[in-house]
């Protein structure tokens, strides 16, 4: 397309080195084929702007890239279209007016055409908000009016997370805190935007987002009572953006910004509202492990996605807060990742402590049972050794049938039956001293056998003593 001596690109508005395709953005110039109802490129507009490709086609307008021949830069062009009341056919009838079809009221045509160009003129003061895009002329054309804005150059949002994935968490909410400080302004003079999604946010040069397409907002009226155009998209729009008298407001908007901040977070799209009504299946944020943000804003955010428009917040200011405010990220947990590894640092403690002191408890009674078991084996060998060496002082003494020996050997039962009393009494405190014990019951064995035997040669000696008398009596006694 040649503007003033330019050979310029239909898509991207730069000057071609190569006549047939775009050096820049890769368009073949002779394959563009727009829809019969849009203009065709090399259309002029106010004597001044050239229209060239498509930028997008909603339920309101159409948006083309343009040349401003004055100021000699790209611009946006916005159309009222609204599809459901007009029709026009460019490429077999080379006309640019737009027609109402048959039984459409006229008044309320230019009525809503009317409120088109107000917000038009309305966005103008907020020229300087760097997330708003820039709205620069507007004007009646073709039986219908059109909006000039700046042209951002770069990709949409939606367009990157289908090139890069989800974007991390904590990036999303710096990339979308200036919207929302532009949204507040914008919202404070009664505008709603009613189109906010992924396809509308676009990053420019500094990768910075800017909202577009204006094209499609609406002034609140205080008692909700008229009917508005019903226009949705899928998974962005609330459910009362299906109705043509639902009531629409900052929570509108509050209901697409969150729904397009989920999605630039999870790279996934959520169900449409009108199915959530029916069943909700949307995950929250807190039950995906990759979201680093605090519950504080995880629920922020959800809050914001309520399917009914009075559970979400009334206006920006209050989102603005909770995603913003000191009180934001006082709580920083990715809340299932937390739990899931508390959980697991839990159950390992527990097992870890389990363990010790089934180790500790099993160790004990074996050691307690086992120095048990020596002492009674000890015990049970003293009190045996002990008997068996009365059973043998009885019987010896008891065979002579001597008087003075069967009351030693009485003596000595007596001495051991005191034995095992002092034995049994002192079971309790050999127990708790094993080694002692050993080391006592083996002294005691020593001196008990020592007693024996000491008592067993007295009692020699005087049956010694008493034959030499019987013999030397004898002697004596011979003739």
């Amino acid at each position: 397309m040649e503007v003033n001596g330019l050979h310029l690109c239909i898509g991207c508005m730069r000057e071609l080195d190569n006549m047939d395709v775009c050096q820049h953005c890769g368009l073949v110039q002779k394959d563009y084929a727009p829809t019969p109802r849009c203009l065709i490129p090399g259309t002029r507009l106010s004597n001044r702007y050239i229209l060239g490709r498509i930028l997008g086609e909603g339920s309101f307008g159409i948006t083309y890239i343009g040349w401003d021949e004055v100021l000699a830069f790209p611009v946006a062009i916005k159309e009222y279209y609204p599809a459901d009341l007009v029709s026009r056919d460019v490429i077999r009838g080379n006309d640019t007016d737009v027609y109402m079809y048959a039984n459409i009221e006229e008044a309320e045509y230019h009525k809503k055409l009317e409120r088109f160009l107000k917000e038009a003129r309305d966005l103008t003061r907020f020229n300087q908000l760097n997330a708003i895009v820039s709205v620069r002329d507007f004007f009646y054309e073709n039986n219908t009016a059109y909006i000039v804005m700046d042209y951002i150059r770069g990709e949409s949002l939606k367009s990157y997370v289908k090139r890069r994935g989800a974007i991390d968490a904590a990036e999303v909410l710096d990339m979308f805190k200036p919207v929302l400080e532009s949204l507040i302004k914008v919202h404070e003079i009664g505008i709603i935007h009613r189109d906010i999604s992924p396809d509308n946010l676009l990053f420019d040069e500094e990768h910075n987002l800017v909202l577009i397409d204006f094209g499609s907002a609406e002034l609140q009226n205080a008692d909700f009572t008229r009917s508005v155009t019903i226009m949705f998209k899928r998974g962005f729009s609330p459910e009362e953006q299906y109705r043509s008298y639902g009531k629409q407001g900052a929570w509108t908007d509050i209901y697409a910004l969150c729904a397009t901040m989920y999605y630039a977070m999870t790279a996934s799209i959520p169900d449409e509202a009108i199915q959530r009504t029916l069943e909700d299946r949307v995950i929250p944020l807190w039950e995906l492990s990759d979201i680093n943000l605090s519950n504080v804003q995880m629920k922020a955010i959800m809050k914001g996605m309520k399917v009914r428009a009075e559970d979400r917040y009334q206006n920006v200011k209050d989102l603005y807060e909770a995603l913003y405010g000191s009180g934001a990220k006082e709580i920083y947990t990715n809340f299932p990742f937390f739990k899931k590894y508390v959980f697991m640092i839990v159950v390992i403690v527990l097992g870890i402590v389990t363990v010790s002191v089934y180790l500790l408890q099993h160790f004990e009674i074996g050691s307690y049972l086992q120095s048990n078991k020596r002492e009674q084996i000890g015990i049970t060998e003293e009190v045996t050794d002990t008997e068996k060496t009365a059973s043998q002082m009885q019987q010896v003494e008891m065979s002579k049938g001597e008087k003075e020996t069967y009351s030693e050997e009485a003596s000595t039962t007596s001495e051991v039956t005191e034995r095992r009393q002092t034995t049994e009494t002192s079971q309790t405190t050999e127990r708790r001293q094993t080694t002692e014990t050993s080391q006592t019951t083996e002294r005691r064995q020593t001196a008990e056998t020592s007693q024996t035997t000491e008592r067993q040669q007295p009692a020699r000696t005087n049956q010694t003593t008493q034959n030499k008398k019987r013999t030397e009596e004898l002697d004596g006694y011979i003739p």
